[in-house]
């Protein structure tokens, strides 16, 4: 008996715990407080100084949102749902301040919206903002004068690649880019690969940076220039009637001039690269029309891979309008190969180009790498009267300094900085 009863025993079989579905663990109070405490409101000030605009930031986005698909093509996170970047900072909320009464007036937005950061008109009679619905993304106008507000789109403007408007100097329009109405259905990716994927050594050294979600393979590059592709057109404030700019292209910029006569476009061009981001693939940054005929190319950009790890690609670089001139741009161009750790008498010589965009002026050299003007990052800062203020900056010695330029009296090449 005692034989059976420890057969019995040993034979008997423990049935395995299967995993429950438990909810997600609260912080503690005072965590919770800290997270969900509202965010100090973002500020716009009217052109003529008479209103301000506060926009309140969303806090801590929520599981849905994390839950939601996501695509990681070419350094960037893109919602495919939204075709936008994942996870976009918005605000829930804006409200106008008069500062002469002090009264204050809400904009009156849809329940659930998602805007993104205001922005004035130059004129100051309008204001624009982007809403990202679930199915898309959409240009709306507000008045400041009564805070009433209307969709000037249809959600089916493209934000994979960063803001997608821009206020056109005269008021009236904007420039925006739009997801190509003839694009069809995203390519699916296939049952079996056409060939292996090759990497190939030009013999020569490449430095190796450290990026996240780049392309992988040819699926994720056609993939990429699925949600990537944009079409340029003019917006009508009025009415929200299209004007199309030219050809589609995964632009890295569309800028207006300040005189409102040219785009300043930045685009990506294949072959696209594997080591590196949509940022540093090979470009072509040219001057267009408003009709999208190009004028003028200011620079054929290889890909940045062959970069030194501590430099900069040669060729012009932090392309963008000059504040205070119709048009005229201003951009870099390293005179030491790009390679910082190269000894050079300069390291970076700012430029100054002009319509007809034919004649490079440069106004200054440096020694140390430009580092923009001072607050505003790659872009220089710009004064009255042709003021211009540059900033350079030496890594080695984290020495930084900035200088004060009279862009309307411009030096001679090789004489440096003045004033």
């Amino acid at each position: 008996m005692r034989v059976s009863h420890c057969v019995l025993a040993c034979l008997t079989i423990v049935a395995p715990v299967l995993p429950a579905q438990e909810p997600y663990e609260k912080p503690p109070e005072i965590v919770r407080r800290i997270l969900e405490a509202p965010r100090p409101p973002v500020l716009a000030v009217s052109p003529d100084r008479h209103t301000l605009l506060f926009a309140q930031p969303h806090g801590q986005p929520g599981i849905a949102d994390m839950a939601q698909p996501m695509l990681r093509l070419a350094g960037h996170r893109i919602d495919p749902e939204r075709n936008t970047e994942r996870l976009l900072r918005w605000f829930t909320a804006l409200t106008l301040h008069d500062v002469a009464t002090g009264a204050d007036r809400p904009v009156q937005l849809p329940d659930g919206a998602r805007v993104s950061r205001p922005e004035f008109s130059p004129d100051g009679k309008r204001i624009a903002f982007t809403n990202a619905t679930p199915h898309g993304v959409e240009l709306w106008l507000a008045d400041p004068a009564t805070g009433a507000a209307h969709a000037v789109t249809p959600p089916a403007l493209n934000g994979a690649l960063g803001t997608p408007c821009a206020w056109m100097p005269n008021s009236t329009q904007l420039l925006c880019r739009f997801v190509r109405a003839d694009r069809g259905a995203p390519p699916e990716k296939p049952a079996i690969p056409v060939g292996p994927i090759v990497e190939r050594n030009a013999g020569k050294a490449a430095p190796v940076r450290t990026y996240e979600d780049l392309l992988t393979s040819p699926f994720d590059a056609a993939l990429f220039d699925y949600y990537a592709t944009s079409q340029l057109d003019l917006v009508s404030a009025a009415d929200g009637a299209k004007q199309a700019v030219g050809a589609p292209a995964v632009f890295l910029d569309s800028d207006p001039a300040p005189g409102g006569q040219y785009i300043l476009v930045r685009r990506a061009v294949r072959p696209y690269s594997y080591q590196v981001p949509v940022e540093e693939f090979p470009q072509e940054i040219e001057v267009w029309s408003l009709a999208g005929e190009k004028v003028a190319t200011v620079a054929s950009e290889p890909s940045g891979e062959d970069a030194p790890l501590s430099g900069v690609r040669t060729g012009p670089r932090n392309v963008a309008w000059m504040a205070g001139r119709p048009a005229a741009l201003f951009y870099v161009e390293a005179l030491d190969g790009g390679d910082t750790r190269k000894p050079a008498a300069a390291r970076d010589r700012a430029v100054m180009l002009e319509a007809p965009f034919d004649k490079p002026v440069e106004l200054a050299r440096l020694a140390y790498r430009f580092s923009g003007g001072g607050f505003f990052g790659g872009r220089p800062m710009y004064g009255r009267n042709g003021l211009l203020l540059l900033t350079e900056s030496d890594r080695p010695t984290r020495r930084t300094r900035t200088w004060r330029l009279d862009v309307t009296a411009p030096r001679a090449p090789g004489t440096g900085v003045g004033n």
